[in-house]
């Protein structure tokens, strides 16, 4: 098997592209200044770019044009920021879908080499199964009160029983109404 030689920069270039997109999250690079470099197929998708020009554009603008974020984006201001948000899933769509988008600055030994890259994380589904988990909970604490209910409504009605057996021990009897008869009335 042959070794790849980056022996000239559109070798690298080439490789660190190829990098880029096979990674599984959406990726955007930037400059200091937020001005877009790059964007992976996947970021293009999730912030649907299908077609659109990344000339002039900084990642800031985008993820407010894209998701209206404004003042949360602060958040992504430092490296390190995280920031998890819920954006429509589809343009006008009512579904939505959790994103997390996670700021990192470039580590570089090159000066000349600055700036940071936001990954975007969908986390649509863990988030759908915590809300499942949530929503289990809440029902099992329904049915737990259902059945506390439910004890209360038989409570009462072997508080009478409790009541009406010893007087049918000391001689009365119950007539069809329900009323009680003592047995020495009867007669």
């Amino acid at each position: 098997m042959a070794q790849a030689a980056f022996d000239t920069p559109e070798h690298l270039r080439e490789f660190f592209f190829a990098m880029i997109e096979s990674l599984p999250g959406g990726i955007l690079l930037a400059d200091r200044q937020g001005n877009l470099l790059a964007v992976n197929r996947k970021g293009s998708q999730l912030l649907g770019l299908a077609g659109a020009s990344l000339q002039n554009k900084t990642c800031w603008g985008l993820l407010a044009q894209r998701f209206g974020l404004t003042h949360e984006l602060a958040a992504l201001s430092l490296s390190g920021g995280r920031l998890l948000c819920e954006v429509p899933a589809s343009p006008g769509g009512e579904e939505k879908r959790c994103l997390l988008i996670s700021r990192n600055d470039l580590q570089s030994p090159f000066m000349h080499v600055a700036g940071f890259f936001l990954s975007l994380e969908d986390v649509t589904f863990p988030a759908l199964i915590e809300v499942h988990h949530d929503r289990s909970k809440r029902f099992a604490a329904m049915q737990e009160m259902a059945e506390a209910m439910g004890q209360e409504l038989k409570n009462p009605l072997g508080s009478l029983e409790l009541y009406a057996r010893p007087r049918q021990r000391k001689g009365c009897r119950q007539d069809a109404w329900g009323g009680a008869n003592h047995a020495s009335s009867a007669g």
